[in-house]
């Protein structure tokens, strides 16, 4: 399987360690520069985006590679792919998952690799040795590594372009999306929490700014609904794939 590293050139040292962890799996990489949040001319040129938003100028950058990475995939020569950033720590069983993931994109064209939170959610597979591809409930947080298709990565780009949020507070939102963005559980991309990203940046602006209580409960309502939705189709799509009748 092929995969984009999103990597910032004055980090060297995180994109040796990276290649360390995946020329042994014999995965082929292609590297995607990421945007440095802290350069001059980066915050002279979306000064107006960042007062838009409530993120911070290393979110806004890590947001704008991730879509640099989307845009590789949708215009490559490979049918799926996987992303990750150069902090990405790599499972000992990510190969036996990772051979598993592509019949399953499918159903589920983007499927996150690792999360901050713990993954709670309904299970729409197993996967060898013994994990399960979920389809989250609640937030997973961070964006570490995923898989995803072509059709996927056009996905992401056609209804996650837009930025008000971090990148991974967005993928979190698929349900508002209609996009049905699963995780892996238990993780196989772990974040190096001894290295700190120069990617995303630390910490993390309160971006809610709806804290009253109908609304919520409101929206905790339309989530549930339409990720109950979203999983009836799923569903239903992996029956027609395995059926008979439909090879």
């Amino acid at each position: 399987m092929h995969a984009y590293v999103i990597n910032l050139q004055r980090r060297p040292d995180r994109r040796e360690a990276i290649q360390a962890q995946l020329s042994p799996l014999n995965i082929e990489v292609s590297w995607v520069c990421a945007i440095d949040g802290s350069a001059t001319e980066f915050l002279q040129k979306h000064e107006q985006d960042l007062k838009r938003t409530s993120i911070f100028p290393n979110e806004y950058a890590c947001y704008l590679s991730h879509i640099a990475a989307w845009n590789a995939l949708a215009t490559g020569p490979h049918p799926y792919a996987i992303i990750l950033e150069d902090d990405a720590l790599i499972a000992p069983d990510f190969s036996e998952v990772i051979a598993q993931l592509p019949a399953l994109l499918d159903v589920t064209p983007v499927i996150r690799l690792g999360a901050l939170q713990k993954q709670v959610g309904h299970s729409i597979a197993k996967i060898r040795p013994h994990h399960r591809l979920l389809l989250p409930t609640k937030n997973l947080s961070g964006m570490q590594g995923y898989v995803l298709s072509k059709h996927g990565a056009q996905s992401l780009i056609d209804h996650f372009s837009s930025i008000n949020e971090p990148v991974d507070t967005s993928l979190d939102r698929y349900w508002q999306k209609s996009l049905p963005i699963a995780g892996i559980s238990p993780v196989v991309v772990l974040h190096d929490r001894e290295s700190p990203s120069d990617i995303s940046g630390g910490g993390r602006k309160n971006t809610s700014r709806n804290h009253h209580f109908l609304p919520r409960i409101w929206r905790s309502i339309q989530k549930h609904f339409n990720i109950t939705l979203m999983l009836g189709r799923v569903h239903f799509r992996r029956r027609q794939k395995q059926s008979p009748l439909a090879r």
